[in-house]
């Protein structure tokens, strides 16, 4: 199962993703859909669901079946040590989630 700071780290490393279209299905996802749905997203689903454009939806799909980009980063980050965390995460800063 994909945990949602995973999926958001796996996301954020999708050439031409950024943090709006990242807010953008954070915002969107259905609240009975897990974050492991998103893995199992159709192109069609990227575009109704969450209203993301077909090159977008193109990318987000693509990417997302690579997985290869976040088992190479989480090595990285376990390797390095690394505290990281999300939007979502409690922790995050309350004024920092506000800035475009």
């Amino acid at each position: 199962m994909k945990t949602v700071q995973n999926c958001i780290l796996h996301l954020s490393l999708i050439e031409d993703v950024g943090p709006t279209t990242i807010k953008t299905i954070i915002e969107r996802k259905p609240d009975l859909w897990s974050w492991d749905n998103l893995y199992h997203a159709t192109h069609s689903d990227l575009i109704a669901v969450f209203g993301l454009s077909q090159a977008m939806a193109q990318k987000v799909y693509i990417g997302l079946r690579d997985e290869a980009l976040l088992v190479q980063e989480l090595a990285l980050i376990e390797r390095y040590s690394i505290n990281w965390m999300t939007m979502l995460d409690p922790a995050y800063p309350p004024l920092l989630a506000h800035i475009y």
